[in-house]
């Protein structure tokens, strides 16, 4: 039995028949398609314990015995290590390397999208990405969502594939301030240059080539939760000449850098003022290199103002400062104060 199951490992069939039991063991590299329930792949991946009438196998731990739960029959599959249940209705998934597979794969002349090791069809498409190259990407769609891989089957997050950004889910996001910012982004970031260069290049773009336009009630409208993608729609939605105060300079570089793959944040709180006195003034933070940066486009026609620390800052700053972080998951952008 035991040279039975080596001989199986070695020669590698895909997939092998259902109900046939797999080969065992880590070594075995090639994929084989298992036979389960989408809720026995979620009980696999939370761990939870087995239901009453499951029994544990003490002699290797996480094996279930075959049991019965709800009155119903579970067969087990020992698929490279993982524990796979089935039952009732079924659905195939992909394993490889003991793991469900995320990617593509290539089946003689077919290109096939997993996810989770669930089968998708999707689209092979052609762009080009910010360096003006030509790609090819395979993009899928599952409810409302669209996800992208790119040819070696490696899903695209944080990243801009054409005019799209794809977020750190994987889905490609549908705000309208991150549309815009991947617009600026393509117009002012250069081409053949590093992530951190376009960063720059951004940067001193959005600070001398857009307007002020003083709101005297901007501190209470502006620097929300809920006005903060006001602020930067003011400037993102000419690429070329945006228009807006402080809290608009802010929000719509946290945008610009969200969209580059950094992690970013409005910040709020007061500046010293030429008549005298301490203002309302926003401003960038950037994680830069594991560290937070000040990026204040507002005041960088007085001094750069490009990645300063606080203490490296030239103007005064209070010390009451308030906090909002911008993330893009799950094809929205969402600011919170922190």
């Amino acid at each position: 039995y035991t040279v039975i199951l080596i001989k199986i490992s070695l020669l590698c069939p895909q997939p092998f028949p259902h109900p046939a039991r797999p080969p065992v063991g880590r070594r075995a590299k090639c994929p084989y398609i298992i036979r389960a329930t989408a809720a026995d792949i979620k009980r696999f991946h939370e761990k939870v314990p087995p239901s009453p009438g499951d029994t544990r196998d003490s002699a290797q731990g996480d094996v279930l015995s075959p049991g019965k739960r709800d009155d119903r029959i579970f067969s087990i599959y020992l698929a490279f290590g993982l524990n796979i249940y089935y039952n009732g209705k079924t659905e195939k998934y992909l394993v490889k390397n003991a793991k469900l597979y995320t990617g593509i794969y290539k089946k003689g002349k077919k290109k096939i999208c997993y996810v989770s090791g669930k089968k998708y069809v999707g689209k092979m498409k052609t762009t080009r990405d910010l360096d003006n190259k030509k790609i090819k990407y395979f993009t899928y769609k599952v409810g409302k969502k669209v996800y992208a891989f790119n040819q070696k089957g490696v899903m695209y997050k944080n990243e801009i594939v054409g005019d799209d950004f794809y977020d750190s889910t994987g889905v490609r996001s549908k705000d309208k301030q991150i549309r815009q910012a991947v617009a600026f982004v393509k117009a002012h970031g250069g081409t053949k240059n590093s992530r951190s260069s376009k960063l720059r290049n951004c940067f001193y773009y959005l600070a001398n080539r857009s307007h002020y336009s003083h709101d005297p009630d901007h501190t209470a409208r502006l620097a929300t939760e809920s006005g903060l993608p006001v602020a930067a729609d003011k400037m993102l939605r000419n690429k070329n000449s945006g228009r807006g105060n402080c809290f608009g300079w802010a929000s719509a570089y946290a945008y610009i850098a969200t969209v580059l793959g950094y992690e970013a944040r409005a910040a709020k709180g007061t500046t010293r003022l030429v008549s005298g006195g301490m203002g309302p003034h926003g401003w960038t933070m950037v994680n830069y290199g594991g560290s937070w940066k000040v990026c204040d486009a507002n005041m960088n026609y007085k001094a750069n103002c490009y990645m300063k620390s606080y203490g490296s800052y030239p103007f005064t700053l209070g010390s009451s400062k308030t906090y909002f972080s911008l993330t893009a998951k799950d094809g929205k952008a969402v600011w919170q104060q922190l």
